[in-house]
C-alpha cells in the first residue's frame, strides 16, 4: 500500500537561496537538516538499506514546513539491500554541490561548518569521503575524472565539494577518520551480508 501526504511546504534550496535568513537563522536549518541527515544515515548504513538514501541528493529534495524538514524522493526503495556506503557517499557529494550553489567561498565554508557541527556521526562523513576520493573500481575512478574534468572551470563538482568536506573534517575532527575505516569495514560490510528488509518509518 502506497501512503501520499500533501506537505505545505518549500524546497529547503529555495529558502537558502533567497537571503532571507540572517546567518545564525541560515546555521540552525543547516544543523537541524544534518541532524535528521545524520540519523538517516546511520539507519542506512546499519540496516543496509538503500531506501533511505536518495539517488539524486538535492536540497531542492527536502521541504521547509515550518518546524518540520521532510524529505522527498526516496526513489530507491525498491533496490535491494546491500553495502550502503557507496550510495551514502554519492547522496553527501551531490547534496554539497548544490549547497555550493549560489554563493560565495565565505558563505559556503559557514554552511559546511554548520553542516558537520550538527553531523552527529562524524565518522560516517569520512568514511563517505574516504569511499569517494579512494575507492579503487575502475567505473568509479571513471565517473570520478568525468566529474572533475566538467567541473574544471567551476571548481565546484562534487569531487571538489568532499575535498572542501575533507579539509574541514581533517582540520576540526580528525578523530573521525581514525573510526571511519572501521565503520566502512565492519557494520557496514555486516549489514551487506543481511537478507532481511527492515520496515521503512517516516516523520
Amino acid at each position: 500500500m502506497l501512503l501520499l501526504e500533501f506537505v505545505d511546504g518549500r524546497p529547503m534550496l529555495g529558502v537558502l537561496a533567497e537571503g532571507r535568513l540572517s546567518r545564525s537563522e541560515r546555521d540552525d536549518l543547516l544543523r537541524r537538516f544534518a541532524a535528521a541527515w545524520s540519523r538517516r544515515h546511520r539507519i542506512a548504513l546499519e540496516t543496509g538499506e538503500p531506501g533511505f538514501v536518495q539517488e539524486h541528493g538535492t536540497f531542492q529534495h527536502v521541504l521547509v514546513a515550518g518546524e518540520r524538514l521532510v524529505t522527498i524522493d526516496l526513489e530507491q526503495l525498491f533496490r535491494r539491500a546491500g553495502n550502503s556506503l557507496p550510495l551514502v557517499s554519492k547522496e553527501i557529494a551531490a547534496y554539497l554541490r548544490s549547497l555550493w550553489k549560489g554563493v560565495d567561498a565565505e558563505t559556503y565554508r559557514r554552511d559546511l561548518e554548520a553542516l558537520v557541527d550538527g553531523y552527529d556521526t562524524r565518522e560516517i562523513l569520512a568514511a563517505a569521503v574516504n569511499e569517494y576520493h579512494y575507492n579503487r573500481g575502475r567505473l568509479r575512478r571513471w565517473m570520478w575524472a568525468l566529474d572533475r574534468m566538467r567541473n574544471a572551470r567551476r571548481g565546484r563538482g562534487k569531487y571538489v565539494a568532499l575535498q572542501r568536506l575533507e579539509e574541514l573534517l581533517r582540520e576540526r575532527h580528525p578523530e573521525a577518520f581514525s573510526t571511519a575505516r572501521v565503520r566502512s569495514r565492519t557494520s557496514v560490510d555486516a549489514a551487506s551480508t543481511r537478507s532481511r528488509r527492515a520496515p521503512a518509518s517516516s516523520g
